[in-house]
C-alpha cells in the first residue's frame, strides 16, 4: 500500500510539473474582425493548453488546416437563421473545438 501511493505522490507531482499537458477547458473567444460578428466561440481544448488551442484557432482562420500536426476539420450547421461552422482538430489523444460564426 504504500508503494502504491508512494508511485501515486511522485506520479502527480510529474504530471503538475507540466501544466500545459493538463486539460485545459473553456478557453473563452476570439474576435477576429472589431465590432463584428467574425469570432470563434465556444473554445475548448482537452489535453492541451489554452494557449496552444487559441494558437490553433488563429492559423486554421488564416487558412491552416493542419496547425502544430493537428488535423482540423469542420462541419457546418445552419440553426434557423444562425449559421456557423463546428470546428474540431485533433492530435493523438488532445482535441481542440470551437464555433466559427
Amino acid at each position: 500500500m504504500r508503494r502504491t501511493l508512494a508511485a501515486l505522490v511522485v506520479a502527480a507531482g510529474a504530471f503538475a510539473a507540466f501544466p500545459g499537458t493538463a486539460s485545459a477547458g473553456h478557453c473563452g473567444r476570439i474576435g477576429f474582425e472589431p465590432q463584428t460578428d467574425n469570432i470563434a466561440a465556444n473554445i475548448h481544448a482537452r489535453g492541451t493548453s489554452c494557449r496552444r488551442a487559441r494558437r490553433i484557432v488563429r492559423a486554421v482562420y488564416r487558412g491552416n488546416r493542419s496547425p502544430f500536426g493537428y488535423r482540423c476539420r469542420s462541419r457546418a450547421h445552419d440553426e434557423g437563421e444562425l449559421f456557423f461552422r463546428h470546428w474540431v482538430c485533433t492530435k493523438n489523444q488532445a482535441r481542440v473545438t470551437w464555433d466559427k460564426f
